[in-house]
């Protein structure tokens, strides 16, 4: 059954964040619907059926003279009663793949039509994408899925 998807809000890791910011060629990129608002990535709803919640718009990291290049696009929430999982395409545009970076385990559940807010952790793709700078099972910043308003 589809469903109305809101706006996933996430700023990712507010550390790495931080530290492109801090970089003197460090830039943040948003894209494909994609904005950032206070400090958060919002990416507009595009689908929802089975458990899955499907995004839009990607945010591109880059610095070091283009030695760091990371593109989150398209992020997917995945559930399965309490838990979920968080996936997004990742790598060059023409040859992207959808990588598994984050779990999401206990909390509420989700409910179509109601705010959502959770804590995801990194899963081992989503240290490998970070730069290996990050523990497995390291805290990301909050994730939530607001409904769209009328």
């Amino acid at each position: 059954m589809s469903e109305t998807v809101g706006r996933l809000h996430w700023a990712v890791k507010e550390s790495f964040i931080a530290y492109i910011r801090g970089l003197d060629d460090g830039d943040i990129e948003t894209f494909d619907g994609c904005e950032l608002q206070d400090g958060v990535f919002v990416f507009p709803g595009e689908s929802g059926e089975d458990g899955e919640l499907l995004f839009s718009g990607g945010v591109h990291f880059t610095g070091f003279a283009g030695m760091l290049d990371v593109r989150l696009v398209d992020p997917m929430v995945e559930f399965d009663g309490t838990e979920a999982k968080v996936t997004a395409l990742v790598g060059p545009a023409a040859i992207a793949a959808r990588v598994h970076i984050a779990t999401i385990e206990g909390g509420e559940p989700y409910r179509p039509g109601n705010s959502w807010t959770a804590a995801p952790k990194l899963t081992f793709e989503g240290v490998r994408i970070l730069g290996d700078v990050y523990q497995v099972g390291a805290e990301l910043a909050p994730l939530s899925i607001e409904p769209e308003t009328q």
